[in-house]
């Protein structure tokens, strides 16, 4: 792996700005410096060790599923990978890594997102209605394989977390009493879909124009611009849901498959393929989710649902994460 002088600058400037924000919510160091080191056990392993194993062939080519980019062996030495990061960011995190340590994988696979190119080069190459429908029948699903990664990471830390015992959830307000329950958990699985869905084409934001028969289209917004959206989108589907639900964050990112596969399924049908290739460049879309790819809303949307949850928590007067080392 080739760690170059620009990536070295990139991973200098994006510690830094975490370790600045974290500090603006009055998080103590050492709690920040458990946060990268998690982060970073999952950008290093997965981000950047494996990435000569899935880069595109095409070196601006994005890193998806769709034309067999991943073989079966690379398929499974991800998930070994997301296990061992996982685990790996809960011990790099004690005591408090059953929470912190889920943030290993989705670093490590930002880290692909944003290596990788965006949705546009994707359909340059495969332009005709026809190939538009195959790529986007196929991604509608995606997104299950980049949530059975993080479910991989998940189960790291709960093994690691069974060899040390960590200390109290340090995102529950109060362990006694919960509100949480199986409605709950559905309403705040719902209102993910729709805050997400509400919110995510606000901060995508590109050059757009007015369409007579969408309303509007959208050009392709940057890998960096995605990530912003979607991160900006899941904190506040995470912290609203904590706040009102008091329901944890796993419930926003699940509701990205789903928001993923209604939109797509809606929205980039064959009249609406055959329409904006006869009326519209390739660069742009009928709606900023169909300009994202699967990889980017699901490794990015973790962190941003775990950040919001974290200020839901933080926010309460009853509780003491400010004190928290």
């Amino acid at each position: 792996m080739e760690f170059t002088l620009d990536w070295i600058l990139k991973a200098a400037a994006a510690v830094g700005f975490i370790y600045i924000i974290l500090s603006l919510f009055n998080v103590h160091w050492l709690l920040r410096l458990r946060i990268l080191g998690s982060m970073a056990v999952g950008a290093i392993l997965i981000g950047f060790l494996l990435w000569p194993r899935i880069a595109p062939v095409d070196p601006f080519g994005p890193v998806t599923l769709f034309g067999g980019l991943f073989s079966p062996s690379d398929v499974i030495l991800s998930a070994l990978a997301a296990l061992i990061a996982g685990a790996g960011g809960c011990l790099i995190a004690y005591p408090f890594g059953n929470v912190i340590g889920l943030l290993a994988v989705p670093a490590g696979l930002t880290v692909w997102a944003l290596r990788g190119g965006t949705m546009r080069l994707l359909l340059l190459s495969h332009s005709t209605v026809q190939q538009r429908l195959e790529i986007y029948h196929f991604l509608r699903l995606e997104p299950l394989f980049w949530i059975a990664l993080l479910l991989f990471g998940a189960a790291g830390v709960w093994l690691a977390s069974k060899v040390i015992q960590p200390k109290i959830d340090i995102l529950t307000q109060d362990p006694q009493k919960s509100n949480s329950n199986r409605t709950s958990m559905i309403v705040a699985v719902l209102a993910s879909v729709v805050i997400v869905m509400l919110t995510i084409g606000l901060f995508a934001q590109d050059v757009s124009y007015p369409d007579a028969q969408i309303g509007k289209v959208t050009g392709q917004p940057g890998t960096r611009q995605v990530a912003f959206a979607v991160l900006a989108s899941f904190a506040l589907a995470g912290f609203l849901i904590k706040l009102f639900l008091d329901c944890d964050h796993y419930l926003a990112v699940a509701a990205g498959p789903i928001l993923y596969f209604f939109v797509i399924s809606k929205t980039c049908n064959p009249q609406m393929m055959q329409y904006m290739s006869e009326n519209w460049a390739i660069a742009y879309f009928p709606n900023a989710l169909s300009a994202i790819l699967p990889i980017q809303l699901i490794a990015v949307a973790p962190i941003g649902a775990l950040a919001g949850q974290w200020l839901a928590v933080k926010i309460n007067p009853q509780n003491k994460l400010y004190k928290v080392r």
